[in-house]
């Protein structure tokens, strides 16, 4: 099988980073598989660019870096002064059109994984490219705090709770399987 690997996750994310890492040592003991790790992380660890099984494709670039900076920050200044447009777009079931600026902001992405022909492809880490690319996907969903504790604002606030449902219901929706962390 020819099966990708989206690596997003760096080491300030901590746990979900180990849980990244542990997936790539997972893999990297099935030998019978091609495996194509795109990386938009510069902390993946230089073992996993060796292995004669993987292929490393480096998908981290200042300038992506910088236009992910812009977005956040646009998308908080709207969400801290116009609170409800989040909310107004989700409700009127037009969060929509975030997938057609998912797949125009990450379209060299998007063609990089499409040309490798995969089987199935696996993200360690909730990703929107999951439900625009169509390749059988798997995803792991860390957390729903935005469902568990809606009044903390880092899970919720500034139109999140609409993005992060928005997210999960179509990556649910999309996906092979998922993968889900229990506490």
């Amino acid at each position: 099988m020819r099966i990708g690997i989206y690596f997003a996750a760096n080491k300030a994310s901590g746990g979900v980073f180990e849980y990244s890492l542990t997936i790539l040592e997972a893999f990297s003991r099935i030998k019978n598989n091609d495996y194509f790790i795109f990386s938009t992380s510069r902390d993946i660890p230089a073992k996993f660019r060796s292995l004669r099984n993987f292929h490393f494709i480096n998908l981290f670039s200042k300038s992506r870096e910088k236009a992910l900076v812009v977005r956040d920050t646009i998308s908080d200044f709207v969400a801290k002064y116009f609170p409800i447009f989040f909310k107004i777009l989700y409700k009127l079931g037009i969060f929509e059109l975030f997938k057609l600026l998912i797949k125009l902001s990450n379209r060299n992405i998007i063609s990089i994984i499409m040309s490798k022909h995969l089987d199935l492809i696996f993200y360690p880490t909730t990703s929107n490219l999951s439900f625009v690319i169509n390749v059988p996907s798997i995803v792991s969903i860390h957390d729903l705090h935005h469902r568990l504790t809606p009044w903390f604002k880092e899970a919720s606030a500034g139109g999140r709770w609409e993005l992060r449902e928005y997210t999960y219901l179509n990556v649910v929706k999309n996906a092979y399987r998922i993968l889900r962390n229990q506490k």
